[in-house]
């Protein structure tokens, strides 16, 4: 009589299949990291200007790059009315389930603006929108706002150059450095419906004249741990 023999995987080809989906499913998801550099303008390096309100910008009007800085110029339109935007967006770049990082060096060399009005902070920001909600650091000479302006600081002279820095972790915590000091953790944002970080001069309330020197948009897996300055 013939004997039948099922066959079997050996078990070390078993410990191996499952080890590759163990260390599949324990993997961070890829990191996003955008810099930017300052021999170019951000237009080159994968960002779109945009100018809103009236009158509107043209990039060559409202920023320019030298000497490793890029400097935004928005004194020359006013802002009564609806005032003039001009900034630089990259969508579709953030998720809703990893931390983020932005860090941005800078400094407001003029500013005027409408300080009644909500958005005045606006002038000079940088911040991100996921889901829908969007964050933001505003600087004045004198003050740090959020997206709806609510001052969260007012005890840096804005015009030296500084770091500043935004840390979102999910699902609800935000926190604003200004040279690795925690000034405040105010989460609330502003409802819109966008994926996107920004930088520049978002409002029409208030122009600016300002100077970058550094700016980067971390999440995930190369986004430092709260509070601290390296990478994961």
């Amino acid at each position: 009589m013939n004997s039948h023999r099922t066959s079997r995987p050996p078990l070390l080809a078993i410990g191996a299949a499952v080890a590759l989906l163990l260390a599949a499913l324990s993997s961070p998801s890829q990191a996003t990291n955008i810099g930017l550099t300052f021999a170019s303008l951000p237009s080159v390096q994968g960002w779109t200007f945009t100018s809103g309100g009236s009158p509107t910008s043209t990039e060559a009007q409202a920023f320019s790059v030298g000497g490793g800085v890029l400097t935004l110029d928005t004194m020359a339109f006013g802002f009564t009315g609806s005032g003039t935007s001009a900034y630089y967006a990259q969508l579709g770049v953030v998720n809703n389930f990893e931390p983020i990082v932005i860090r941005m060096r800078g400094r407001v060399v003029q500013f005027e603006g409408d300080f009644t009005n909500t958005f005045v902070g606006g002038g000079f920001a940088f911040g991100f929108t996921q889901g829908a909600t969007a964050f933001q650091m505003g600087i004045t000479p004198t003050q740090i706002r959020n997206i709806g302006g609510t001052i969260l600081s007012t005890a840096y002279d804005n015009t030296q150059f500084h770091d500043y820095r935004l840390e979102w972790t999910p699902p609800s915590t935000l926190r604003y450095y200004v040279d690795n000091t925690l000034i405040s953790t105010n989460n609330a944002g502003l409802a819109q419906a966008l994926n996107r970080i920004h930088l520049g001069d978002v409002t029409g309330a208030s122009n600016s004249r300002s100077e970058i020197t550094e700016y980067r948009f971390l999440q995930g897996q190369a986004t430092p741990t709260a509070g601290g300055t390296g990478t994961r």
